[in-house]
């Protein structure tokens, strides 16, 4: 139990080299919680054997890779090498030392910020090329309309978004009215070929 207790302490560190001991505890109890000692081995050894670089060069999605300059765990040149073999990728690198940013971390704005950015990016694509169909419908809306193209239940849907499965059935009756589709089937149907329902 010590060499284990000593693992997770040494793992901890590593993901937030700065911080105080509160922290540093918070991360070991959440490791002896989350992972068996068997399963984290599984996973250490995982972690370790997995090689993606054949495959990075024919990912033709946007990327965001944000790497921390000082990440212990992580070597920072592997981050920007990863962003290199991605077509679409853009990186983005950012001061530090934690592996996980913290709130109170300076970079934690910048990231926030370029991440949205580049979810704003993503969003006007996806509006530019579905509109006018769902020019209407909210972000919200567009989720749910996703999730009901893939043949998800509304309880299904529900537990995805953390929302009551009335919630769901309130945005798909406000989605059927708003784009005057009397039902669900046919619903699905022309959201499927709009595009939706593919992920």
């Amino acid at each position: 139990m010590a060499d284990s207790c000593g693992f997770r302490e040494l793992f901890a560190r590593r993901l937030s080299p700065r911080h105080d001991l509160k922290q540093i505890d918070w991360w070991d109890e959440l490791q002896r919680t989350t992972a068996s000692p068997e399963n984290a081995v599984r996973l250490w050894r995982g972690f370790h054997e997995i090689d993606v670089r054949d495959v990075l060069p024919h990912i033709h999605i946007p990327a965001l890779v944000a790497h921390v300059e000082g990440d212990a765990m992580v070597p920072f040149e592997l981050g920007r090498s990863m962003a290199s073999q991605l077509p679409d990728a853009h990186f983005l690198p950012l001061k530090g030392a934690n592996h996980i940013l913290q709130l109170e971390d300076s970079s934690w704005p910048i990231f926030i910020g370029e991440l949205r950015r580049f979810l704003a990016d993503g969003l006007e694509a996806q509006e530019g090329w579905a509109a006018p169909w769902v020019g209407k419908l909210t972000s919200r809306q567009r989720v749910v309309l996703n999730l009901v193209a893939q043949g998800q239940s509304n309880t299904e849907i529900a537990q995805a978004l953390s929302i009551a499965a009335k919630t769901v059935r309130n945005h798909i009756c406000a989605i059927c009215g708003n784009l005057d589709i009397p039902t669900r089937a046919q619903l699905i149907v022309q959201a499927r070929e709009k595009g939706f329902g593919a992920d």
